[in-house]
């Protein structure tokens, strides 16, 4: 008899919402509505327990996801002292945005916090007797809070019941001591199996050490956010300048629980170990180009330094100046694609609240110390602000650029070689602008490479193939070693890549000496860099600095050995001993949910050589009368010193 009464129930209040969707007024939302509570949260639960008709409060945890772009949100709910009640659900939203599940969105506002408030209802039971009612959901959304909150009405009564509420006022996700170390074995067998810079700068001991120091600092429950540090810090100490504990290829779960969304409105460069402001995109128009920031929250910006300088990553042990330009805030890292170390770890070190909006900083102006408090910036607001204050950073296509500055001197600026999805056909463009140099008679060109980390080696080639006059030889002379021939299956549910091959075994390679594997000679092809026939004929320049450090540093490796010009500016990053890449897993850890870059190819030099980047032949760097004048000296160098002195002006 209940169980009919059930049916029956159950069918009348089916026909009821039916009714009740048709003869309301419809209110949308999207699950751009959604997407700012994506992520973990700490909060609590407050419920109303129908029993004692009291209400009870308990600590709970959330990690919310959106799979994909779709409206479908995954909820993971956990309660700290009662795990036996932790519980997933899902929630869709329609297509037009009406109704999430089954319930009716009544109402959208905005509220004067900023934050978004989302009314449901339906109808529906509950109670211990599983009563009808008429069931309504709050939804309070916001970059910083979340509160969804559960009211009843008993059908044929006026009353409102407040049944639950979730409280979620703090972005967090605590990971277990066996969570951690399960993801920290696994990064150590990874390592061991597929790593090959593993041992290149450390002994098998000093790995062994490593770990063991890291295990024995993940013995308590720890914020994600803590660990992500930890494992970066960890990354560091291989040396390698393309092994990476991402902040690109991360879920955005795990983005927004680490990536704060408030960022600093100052640009600055790193000089001398000092932060020398580049760019000031604040309300406060009293910090100037030039100025030298002395603290950033109270905190010396040594400190900082020395901080960042734990999770920077460079090729090789005299990696330095790589490291500290990974610091440096450069104008490319404005766009809503690109960071900054600075931007994701000074945060992570420095901020408790990663989302505080204010930055508070001590400037040294003309021998003064100015105290100001400025607000920070949404990503997309700084880029903004940056673009209608100093106009847009040429990026891919429009980085590459030819700009002449008289009759006799051109320079060719070419600012990344990751050209893979351009709209543009490099080997075209590179043949028209060598065909208008020469038929035009140019002299000089200076070839501008700075803050061009690399990216295809076809790329850079075919550059190299417009530079010189003779032969090149291999386009790279580098051995391509590996550390594995296969993959064992138990790591391979973890590796992502955008070519599968590199998963498979690697069939017929020898064992090097050095314990590597690398193909037989006899059947290894040399892709060889022969000249153009509008190859350049007069006198080349090429401007390096610190962030060349994959194709570009291999550019200059090959431009200076071959004696094809002169090198201006400052050290490359690199290593002469080799570096590695080529070829890249995305190592994703199943419980910290973090990914890792991890290098395959170990691409080793012919010859013992020195553990340094490529020197310049004419050392010119950047300092703070530069910025503050907005000078550029290894141009100005090459204009006024170089080509004056040659064409005897």
């Amino acid at each position: 008899m209940k169980k009919n009464l059930l049916n029956i129930t159950t069918l009348l209040i089916a026909f009821f919402n039916l009714c009740f969707f048709a003869s309301t007024a419809q209110v949308s939302i999207s699950n751009v509505d959604l997407q700012p509570i994506i992520g973990s949260w700490q909060g609590s639960l407050t419920y109303l327990d129908y029993t004692t008709n009291k209400p009870f409060t308990m600590p709970a945890n959330i990690d919310i996801e959106q799979i994909g772009q779709s409206n479908t949100f995954v909820f993971g709910n956990s309660f700290p002292e009662e795990p036996n009640a932790n519980w997933t659900d899902t929630m869709v939203l329609s297509k037009n945005g009406t109704m999430i599940n089954d319930e009716i969105v009544k109402s959208k506002r905005l509220l004067e916090s900023g934050n978004i408030e989302i009314v449901t209802e339906i109808l529906g039971i509950d109670g211990n007797d599983k009563k009808p009612a008429l069931l309504k959901y709050t939804y309070t959304i916001g970059k910083d809070r979340y509160v969804h909150r559960k009211d009843v009405q008993w059908v044929g009564e006026t009353e409102w019941i407040e049944r639950h509420e979730y409280k979620y006022d703090m972005r967090a996700k605590i990971l277990s001591p066996q969570q951690m170390k399960n993801d920290l074995a696994l990064v150590k067998a990874t390592w061991e199996n597929i790593h090959p810079g593993l041992y290149r700068y450390n002994t098998k001991t000093q790995i062994e050490n490593y770990f063991k120091a890291l295990d024995a600092q993940i013995n308590q429950p720890m914020e994600q956010r803590n660990f992500f540090v930890l494992l970066s810090q960890l990354n560091e100490k291989l040396k390698c300048g393309h092994s990476f504990v991402s902040f690109y290829n991360n879920k955005r779960i795990l983005k927004a629980n680490l990536f704060s969304r408030v960022f600093i409105p100052i640009l600055f460069q790193v000089i001398d170990g000092k932060f020398i402001v580049t760019h000031n995109l604040s309300d406060n128009k009293d910090i100037a180009l030039g100025n030298e920031i002395i603290t950033i929250n109270n905190i010396p910006i040594k400190t900082i330094i020395d901080s960042l300088l734990t999770v920077s990553k460079a090729d090789g042990l005299k990696g330095l100046n790589k490291k500290r330009d990974n610091i440096t805030i450069h104008p490319r890292n404005i766009y809503t694609d690109n960071y900054s170390l600075f931007d994701v770890y000074f945060p992570l070190f420095f901020k408790k609240n990663l989302n505080d909006p204010t930055f508070s900083m001590a400037v040294l102006k003309d021998k003064k110390v100015i105290k100001a408090t400025i607000a920070g910036l949404s990503k997309e607001d700084r880029e903004q602000r940056f673009i209608a204050q100093y106009g847009e950073v040429p990026k891919n296509e429009k980085s590459w650029y030819i700009k002449k500055i008289d009759k006799k001197t051109a320079v060719l600026r070419l600012g990344d070689f990751s050209t893979f999805n351009w709209k543009f056909d490099v080997n075209k463009y590179l043949d028209s602008v060598f065909t208008m140099l020469n038929t035009e008679g140019y002299q000089n060109l200076i070839v501008d490479i700075r803050q061009n980390e690399g990216g295809a080696d076809e790329t850079r080639d075919a550059v190299l193939t417009y530079l010189t006059p003779k032969s090149l030889g291999c386009a790279n002379a580098y051995r391509r070693l590996y550390r594995y021939t296969s993959i064992p299956d138990s790591l391979k549910p973890y590796l992502d890549t955008w070519d599968d091959s590199f998963k498979q075994n690697k069939i017929g390679y020898e064992l090097t000496a050095e314990g590597f594997y690398q193909k037989p000679l006899i059947s290894s092809k040399c892709a060889e860099i022969l000249p153009k026939p509008n190859h350049f004929k007069g006198k080349i320049y090429l401007i390096t600095d610190a962030s060349n450090s994959s194709a570009t540093f291999i550019m200059a490796d090959v431009f200076k050995k071959n004696n094809l010009g002169t090198i201006v500016g400052e050290k490359t990053g690199g290593s002469q001993q080799g570096i590695n890449g080529g070829e890249l897993f995305f190592f994703y850890l199943p419980n910290s949910k973090i990914e890792m870059d991890i290098p395959l190819i170990y691409q080793a030099p012919q010859t013992s050589r020195p553990d340094e980047g490529i020197l310049p032949d004419y050392e010119i760097k950047t300092t703070v009368s530069d910025v503050a004048t907005m000078n550029d000296p290894q141009l100005d160098f090459i204009l006024r010193k170089l080509i004056k002195n040659k064409s005897g002006k």
